[in-house]
């Protein structure tokens, strides 16, 4: 699986929040809930996980079949 994300906005994210685009990828492989995000151009995700006792979710969408994109 390959992750894509902005660089820019990954740096706020991370300041904002304290979670880098690499802790971000740990998301996808441990025990997590996935929803349907509510969009209007094209199909996104939400997922949603805990990780050291605080949850984290990300909006994404699919790349063709094996690609992530998360900002």
């Amino acid at each position: 699986m390959k992750f894509e994300y902005d660089h820019n906005k990954s740096a706020t994210n991370k300041q904002e929040h304290g979670i880098s685009p690499d802790d971000a990828r740990l998301l996808w492989f441990v025990p997590h809930i996935e929803i349907a995000a509510r969009t209007i151009d094209e199909t996104r995700y939400m997922i949603i996980r805990k990780i050291n006792a605080k949850l984290y979710s990300c909006i994404y969408t699919t790349r063709g079949i094996d690609t992530i994109r998360f900002d």
